[in-house]
C-alpha cells in the first residue's frame, strides 16, 4: 500500500486529490496538509511513501517545505500544482531542484472534459515516484560526487551540426545541468522533455534565466540556429526537416503512448541529420527514447544514456543501454563536457 500525504491549501483542491488517490487501488491517503509548516511535521509524524505537494500556500510555501523535507526526513515529493504566472512556475521549479521528483498541474473538477486524463496521469505519477530512492543528498549531489571519474576516453571527431536530447521524470534539473556546462558557441539542440500540459512553456523560461541559454518552445518550420534550444511543446512531435536546419511539428498519433515523443524525435534526426548529429538520452521512466535512440546510433550518430547512479529513474536510459543503443553511458555530470569535448 501506497501511503500519502496530500499538501494544498485549499480545503476543495485538497479533498479532491484525496479522494481520487484513495479510490486507487493500492493507495491510500495517511493525512492531509493545509501549508507547508503542517507537511513538514506530518512528514515526520506519519512517514508517508509519497507527499503531493502544492506551491501557493500561506506559512510555508512547497518550495521551503520541499527543501526541509529532503533536508530533514528524505520522501518522495510529487509538485501538484497550477500552471498560471511565472512566480507559480518559479516555485515550481525550484521545488525540482529543491528535490521534488517530477510535477503535474492540479486535477480539475469532474465537470472538466480533462478530469479523467488527469486523474490517470495523477495516479500513475504516485505510483512512479513511491519506488523511486531519495537521500539527503543536494539533487546535484549525485552529479557532483561523479567528478572524480577518470577523463573520459576519446572519440572519433566529428563535424556535429544537430544534439537531440529526450527526458522525463528528473528532466528538467538533468536538462539544466547539461545547458549550463555548454560553452556559448554550440550546435542547436532539440529536447523532449515528457511534462503535465501547460508546464513546457514555464520550464523554457526557467531554463533560459537559470543557464543563460537561449531557450523557447518549439514552433513549426522554426530555422534551427547556433546556441539555441528547442523544446518539444504540448501534444505535437518535434522533428526535423531540410538537413535538420528547419523543425516540423507533427501533431499525428501518439507515439508509444506519447505526444510528444522523444522516440519520434530521435526517429527523425536520424533519418534526416544522420552522423553529424548527438543523441543523449536522460532520466526518465518507460521505454520512450530508447528505439529511437538506436536509429541514430545505427544512422552513424554517437549517442549517449545517461548512467543509473546520476539518473533519478533509470527506466528509459536503462532500455536504451539494455538494447545496445547507447554508444557510451556516462554520469550527468560529464554529458556537457562529453558533447562540447574531442568527439564534437
Amino acid at each position: 500500500m501506497i501511503r500519502v500525504l496530500v499538501v494544498d491549501d485549499s480545503p476543495i483542491s485538497r479533498e479532491l486529490i484525496a479522494s481520487i488517490l484513495d479510490e486507487a487501488p493500492g493507495i491510500s491517503v495517511v493525512g492531509r496538509a493545509a501549508n507547508g509548516r503542517e507537511a513538514v511535521s506530518m512528514v515526520d509524524t506519519l512517514s508517508p511513501n509519497v507527499v503531493t505537494m502544492d506551491v501557493h500556500m500561506p506559512i510555508l510555501d512547497g518550495f521551503s517545505a520541499t527543501s526541509q523535507i529532503m533536508a530533514k526526513k528524505p520522501t518522495p515529493i510529487l509538485v501538484v500544482s497550477s500552471t498560471s504566472g511565472r512566480g507559480g512556475m518559479d516555485l515550481m521549479f525550484e521545488s525540482l531542484r529543491a528535490g521534488a521528483l517530477t510535477a503535474i498541474d492540479k486535477p480539475e473538477g469532474p465537470t472538466s472534459p480533462h478530469f479523467e486524463k488527469r486523474v490517470r496521469e495523477l495516479v500513475h505519477l504516485v505510483r512512479v515516484v513511491a519506488g523511486v530512492r531519495v537521500t539527503r543528498r543536494a539533487p546535484t549531489a549525485a552529479a557532483s560526487a561523479s567528478a572524480a571519474l577518470p577523463p573520459l576516453p576519446r572519440v572519433p571527431r566529428r563535424n556535429v551540426t544537430l544534439v537531440a536530447i529526450g527526458a522525463s521524470v528528473g528532466g528538467p534539473l538533468a536538462l539544466e545541468n547539461i545547458l549550463s556546462g555548454l560553452p556559448p558557441d554550440f550546435p542547436p539542440i532539440v529536447v523532449t522533455q515528457h511534462m503535465s500540459a501547460g508546464f513546457i512553456g514555464g520550464l523554457a523560461s526557467w531554463l533560459q534565466r537559470s543557464t543563460q541559454k537561449a531557450v523557447a518552445v518549439a514552433r513549426d518550420e522554426d530555422r534551427l540556429l547556433p546556441s539555441c534550444v528547442y523544446l518539444a511543446p504540448d501534444r505535437a512531435h518535434l522533428g526535423v526537416v531540410a538537413g535538420g536546419s528547419r523543425i516540423r511539428l507533427d501533431s499525428g498519433e501518439a507515439v508509444g503512448g506519447f505526444r510528444p515523443s522523444v522516440d519520434a524525435m530521435f526517429r527523425s534526426v536520424a533519418q534526416d541529420v544522420g552522423a553529424s548529429a548527438i543523441g543523449c538520452l536522460l532520466t526518465g521512466m518507460g521505454r520512450d527514447g530508447a528505439d529511437g535512440l538506436l536509429s541514430m546510433k545505427t544512422a552513424g550518430a554517437w549517442t549517449i544514456a545517461q548512467d543509473e547512479a546520476t539518473a533519478i529513474v533509470w527506466g528509459m536510459p536503462g532500455c536504451a543501454v539494455a538494447e545496445g543503443a547507447a554508444s557510451e553511458v556516462l554520469a550527468l555530470s560529464v554529458i556537457a563536457t562529453r558533447l562540447a569535448g574531442p568527439g564534437t
